[in-house]
């Protein structure tokens, strides 16, 4: 089992208790507290060198104390052991690289409350991290609490890709640190087309089922091929994003995991990224894994 580490991104408003509250439910449903350690870590953005003054460490300082004390009204005061704050030019940037050369997975707030329409979803500091992942990342809803997780296990999306690869490391690590089952959901497109609207209902809906039990043994191929035979995978035909929204409701997920395919930015022009989308939108925490991920890689 991979030991897990944990940093928190904190600030000092109500965007990042979503991610404190995560820290808790983690701190309350570990087997091993002890070792799965949680830091809290407020970066402090540095606009034109505006604390870059004789003594910067002197702010640092306050906002440390100011982080500690709001840090001990939360509901993850018993779980987090150590607060610290940094100075930075690029909050995320520095985010990414802190948990990535602390091989600690990132608990970050996300703008847009549970049940929302607005159209900013992630808000600035979280879509620039998902964009520069050092290690996995956490996203979690400004408003979701310990009291409201789901009771259903750690839900998995994936595919026959790499990324999929080490989604999976990091649910299973998960899932066996805080005593959750693991399901792994494939969701597929369906056969589509103009063709394919003239057949009557019954033949679609056959052949419908024919695609999905082609694709999913080829999933279950090469998760063999690949070391992970044992896992057993629900595959369910849809827009792959709202499939799996749907699922993890279904099943009361606790959290969803997916695989980062590190999309450049001219790749996102084209392709919307899968766990962006998720994390944009998921009533649940959403974990986004870097594909160099896990114990092999």
């Amino acid at each position: 089992m991979l030991t897990m580490k944990w940093i928190v991104a904190t600030n000092l408003r109500d965007d990042c208790l979503g991610a404190l509250e995560f820290a808790a439910w983690l701190g309350k449903h570990a087997r091993e507290p002890s070792a799965n350690p949680t830091s809290a870590l407020a970066v402090l953005r540095d606009r034109a060198g505006m604390f870059a003054g004789p003594d910067p460490a002197d702010m640092l300082g306050r906002v440390e104390e100011a982080t500690k004390a709001f840090v001990a009204q939360s509901p993850a005061a018993e779980t987090i052991t150590t607060v610290r704050a940094e100075l930075s030019t690029d909050v995320a940037a520095t985010l990414s690289k802190t948990a990535g050369d602390e091989g600690a997975t990132l608990l970050l707030g996300r703008k847009a409350p549970r049940e929302n329409t607005s159209l900013v979803r992630l808000g600035r500091v979280a879509r620039r991290t998902l964009r520069q992942l050092h290690s996995p990342m956490v996203v979690v809803p400004t408003d979701w609490t310990v009291a409201e997780a789901g009771v259903g296990p750690v839900m998995v999306a994936v595919d026959a890709t790499e990324a999929s690869l080490a989604a999976l490391d990091f649910g299973e690590a998960l899932a066996g640190a805080v005593g959750r089952p693991l399901l792994a959901v494939q969701a597929l497109q369906g056969p589509g087309g103009l063709g394919w609207a003239t057949l009557p209902d019954a033949d679609y809906v056959a052949l419908r089922e024919r695609h999905r039990r082609e694709e999913a043994a080829k999933l279950v191929s090469y998760l063999a091929d690949h070391g992970r035979a044992s896992i057993s995978v629900r595959s369910e035909v849809g827009a792959t994003v709202p499939t799996l929204l749907d699922v993890a409701d279904e099943v009361h997920a606790a959290i969803i995991v997916c695989g980062s395919r590190r999309l450049t930015r001219t790749e996102r022009l084209f392709t919307a990224s899968v766990g962006g989308e998720l994390a944009s939108f998921a009533a649940v925490p959403v974990a986004v894994v870097p594909p160099d991920f896990g114990p092999t890689r």
